[in-house]
């Protein structure tokens, strides 16, 4: 039994080196335990037996692949995989980042090409589907897990814009009249409420020597705007540079009719982080964001450090696609290992929890681009190498004179 247990440590010994290499491939640790093999004559007679632990919790070192698709997770956790894409097959936990695509047929035609739209699943090394949580459309996702899928017809249809937000500074000017203009760039709609054409408005603003802290605004524009107005038609600082809340609180509407038919556009316009204080650059704008834009095309897609997949569109548009969850268990290291580096739920490793990664607060996060490597320990695995060899020639020497001495007894009783 000593030469079989040490021969079983040395078979994991040589798995875990063939495999030092392998992605996210996970060790396996034998050790020993006494085991009672016989008891004979009031006296009890012990061997050893092997416990093998993989040890899925010890993390790996990461690298990087380049490969958009491509995930790791540096800290606890597993990526959640199904057999079929609806979720109704088996699931199964892998930490295995190196994701591949599974083209696909849509049943619809969202561009109106006249051909059904072609989709990508995200899927495994072992051609599992990756599953993750759909974006809802209103900044958060599903609470139901399905098939990471891009759909490469997708567009994001037009909007108008409804709101602005504008912060800057404009120069005080040292008790000089001044003038100044900035571009805000508004996209009308059609009375069927498409968005139609995009529109560049100037905000317009000037003040007298006689007071240095009220500036008049107006607006002008493109031959397509027939009409304009801004409510309040003033913007007015304290002192201090800042806007002057006892006057207005900086938020405006804009009131605007267009020349080409397009529909009426009421927009707010805030500039509460607007301020004036002396410069020469004359007016800077500080950021400038704008609901309203133009339809957009898929370009391409990225994780981010947070499991969050982003499609990309030509209209510069960012919309969030999918959300990864991370699945987390008690006791990983209990869970059962399958080919592939996948690995089955049991009672022992204890029940699942998927956890939304929100922040690098977390028990783990994800790395786009890279790829957990196996947490093999080259040394480590030729010290063990060595001591169980050792060990197995010993138990090969005591076997062979146990034999010698069994041999001397038969030849006794002739």
């Amino acid at each position: 039994m000593a030469m079989n247990t040490h021969s079983h440590r040395m078979g994991q010994i040589s798995t875990n080196i063939s495999n030092m290499n392998t992605t996210s491939y996970k060790a396996v640790e034998t050790n020993y335990k006494t085991h009672m093999s016989n008891s004979w004559g009031g006296n009890d007679f012990f061997s050893a037996k092997p416990v093998d632990t993989r040890r899925v919790s010890v993390q790996g070192t990461i690298s990087s692949t380049g490969n958009g698709y491509d995930m790791a997770i540096n800290g606890r956790g597993f990526f959640v995989t199904n057999s079929q894409p609806d979720g109704s097959g088996d699931t199964l936990y892998t930490r295995d980042g190196i994701f591949g695509t599974r083209s696909a047929t849509a049943s619809v035609d969202t561009d109106n090409d006249g051909q059904n739209d072609q989709l990508s699943y995200l899927v495994s090394q072992t051609g599992n589907f990756v599953m993750g949580w759909a974006a809802d459309g209103n900044g958060g996702f599903s609470s139901t897990l399905g098939a990471v899928q891009v759909n490469h017809n997708s567009i994001v249809p037009a909007r108008a814009t409804s709101s602005i937000s504008l912060s800057g500074n404009v120069p005080n000017n040292n008790g000089v009249a001044a003038t100044f203009n900035t571009t805000l760039p508004v996209i009308a709609s059609n009375a069927d409420g498409t968005a139609s054409s995009n529109n560049n408005l100037v905000l317009n603003w000037s003040k007298t020597v006689a007071d240095q802290n009220t500036w008049t605004l107006s607006l002008s524009g493109s031959s397509n705007l027939a009409s304009a107005t801004i409510t309040p038609p003033t913007a007015a600082f304290t002192d201090e540079g800042r806007i002057d809340t006892s006057v207005n609180s900086g938020v405006y509407t804009l009131n605007l009719t267009w020349n080409d038919g397009s529909e009426p556009s009421t927009i707010t316009l805030d500039m509460s982080d607007m301020t004036q204080f002396a410069s020469t650059d004359g007016f800077t704008v500080g950021k400038m964001d704008s609901d309203g834009y133009l339809e957009g095309r898929l370009d391409h897609t990225s994780f981010n450090e947070f499991g969050v997949l982003s499609g990309y569109y030509s209209n510069g548009e960012v919309m969030q696609l999918y959300k990864l969850p991370l699945a987390n268990f008690v006791a990983p290291d209990n869970l059962q290992a399958l080919s592939g580096n996948d690995y089955r739920e049991t009672s022992e490793a204890g029940d699942v929890s998927l956890e939304s990664i929100d922040s690098r607060n977390g028990i783990g996060i994800f790395v786009p681009g890279a790829v957990e490597n196996s947490n093999v320990n080259l040394e480590d695995q030729f010290s063990r190498m060595i001591i169980t060899q050792k060990a197995y020639t010993m138990a090969s020497q005591a076997f062979r004179t146990n034999d010698e001495m069994l041999q001397e007894v038969r030849n006794l009783k002739r």
